[in-house]
């Protein structure tokens, strides 16, 4: 998960430094495309809060969800 966040973030940054906005919004929902169906129901408690979060925390977020995947695999 840290590497793909990583790799998000560098696609991001690599655009910005071109000149192309990318709302902390729109990278956030690029994250939420790439993951995998173990990730459904963060992913459903992100999209439905009615304030968005940061990127941060939704690293933070994924990056907890994937330590109790593994906890439970």
């Amino acid at each position: 998960m840290r590497e793909f966040l990583l790799k998000m973030k560098a696609i991001s940054d690599s655009l910005a430094s071109v000149g192309g906005l990318i709302l902390p919004q729109e990278h956030i929902d690029a994250i939420l495309k790439g993951l995998p169906q173990d990730y459904h129901s963060v992913i459903f408690v992100i999209e439905s809060k009615f304030e968005p979060f940061l990127i941060e925390e939704v690293d933070a977020m994924l990056l907890a969800h994937e330590a109790r995947l593994q906890k439970f695999h």
